[in-house]
């Protein structure tokens, strides 16, 4: 890409959401890794939200980003009207060249205030698929002024061709992208990990590491826990990591302990928190097994990263999941929030110990080739100098007239 080009990418992010998950989480690493790019970035977001703190804290670490923010959700008309000049200005302000929604829930309100800047591009990132319903037809008038929809595998993109309005050159499959810098097996403290949590080299370890929410499926996993240790003369222990405990549900976390009271599992299974004194990378290479039973809009972010540790993962066959761990290459896909499924599919891998290390070896191989952040970084930009040179062809085109 040449500078005069790269100059012209003047993105802004609109990330309307109050709550942290795995859809911000990856909005997040895309605006940082452009920055990285030395980006001129702008960010609208809710004022005192999680994404507002995120936004602070990464604009204190790149100049380039510029956070506006807005005071709540809009909703209704009169806060949509006040959301559209608020877009309206901030654009005039920042002279950006392209709108990326986080979603489609802002689409037709972005649609509305690039009216009058037709030299705007407008991208969408959406995460997940769900039916469009009676907002179909709504939907299809403002669709036509999209430049690209970025999706994450081939069964969203079908999906969306089947039930959207939308031209098939306008979708992009961007997969996942993570730093698999750290995630590296040989480097990894899981041998003393194991040891603290009271586990030989004769017990399994089956864990999660996810935020503590209904979505996450943790209940699912004491659920299914219970199952195996009935009757079982295996040695298993259970792991439950919570990845983000401000995030998470302190209601949800009550019912999980309630549970594991319910069914008599206190010295089975065990719960931490990641932290400065506990990685990610050594939690993982101290599971056998690891399991992401919910039903969580983004599949796989948490799989991925244990395929990068070599271990096989038992996912939620979400949309999206099979082009993650395969057709049973590299793990098994179980049905979202089923606990006697999940049971299933965790003694076939019980019961197979040379194939759960074959997965893990493969695993590794699979995620490094097709889910670096790098390549999803190199992806958007590519969609970003897509929409410059069209739209700045369209402006060349008009100025001769």
């Amino acid at each position: 890409m040449s500078h005069r080009l790269k100059a012209k990418i003047k993105p802004m992010w609109i990330v309307m959401s109050e709550r942290w998950g795995s859809a911000t989480e990856i909005a997040f690493a895309d605006i940082e890794e452009l920055c990285k790019e030395q980006i001129s970035i702008s960010l609208l977001c809710i004022q005192n939200s999680p994404t507002h703190a995120a936004a602070l804290r990464l604009k204190s670490l790149y100049p380039t980003l510029n956070v506006h923010t807005f005071a709540s959700v809009p909703s209704g008309l009169s806060g949509s009207l006040i959301f559209i000049r608020r877009l309206r200005q901030v654009l005039k302000e920042t002279k950006s060249t392209i709108i990326h929604l986080h979603g489609e829930n802002f689409l037709a309100k972005a649609t509305i205030a690039l009216m009058g800047f037709p030299f705007v591009s407008l991208v969408v990132n959406k995460y997940n698929f769900t039916e469009p319903g009676m907002f179909k037809q709504i939907r299809s008038v403002f669709l036509p002024r999209l430049d690209y929809l970025i999706v994450l595998s081939e069964t969203i993109k079908q999906s969306l061709l089947k039930s959207y309005a939308v031209r098939e050159k306008k979708i992009k499959i961007i997969s996942l992208g993570l730093d698999f810098s750290d995630l590296d097996p040989t480097k990894a403290k899981g041998l003393s990990l194991r040891e603290t949590w009271g586990a030989d080299k004769d017990t399994v370890i089956i864990g999660n590491v996810a935020r503590f929410s209904e979505d996450s499926g943790q209940d699912i996993f004491i659920k299914a826990a219970a199952g195996l240790l009935k009757d079982s003369e295996r040695k298993m222990k259970f792991v439950l990591v919570d990845l983000d405990p401000v995030a998470s549900n302190a209601e949800y976390v009550e019912t999980l302990k309630k549970l594991v009271e319910r069914f008599k599992l206190g010295s089975s299974i065990s719960f931490h928190t990641l932290d400065d004194s506990l990685k990610l990378q050594d939690v993982i290479s101290s599971m056998d097994i690891f399991v992401m039973p919910g039903n969580e809009d983004v599949p796989g972010l948490g799989a991925i990263e244990a395929m990068a540790m070599e271990r096989p993962v038992i996912l939620s066959n979400v949309m999206g999941a099979f082009e993650i761990v395969g057709g049973g290459e590299f793990g098994m896909l179980v049905r979202p929030l089923d606990a006697f499924d999940l049971q299933q599919k965790t003694l076939i891998l019980l019961d197979n110990p040379s194939t759960r290390l074959s997965m893990g070896t493969e695993a590794r191989k699979y995620v490094i080739r097709y889910f670096d952040k790098k390549i999803r970084n190199h992806r958007i930009l590519d969609v970003y100098e897509k929409c410059i040179k069209r739209r700045y062809a369209k402006q060349e085109r008009l100025s001769t007239k």
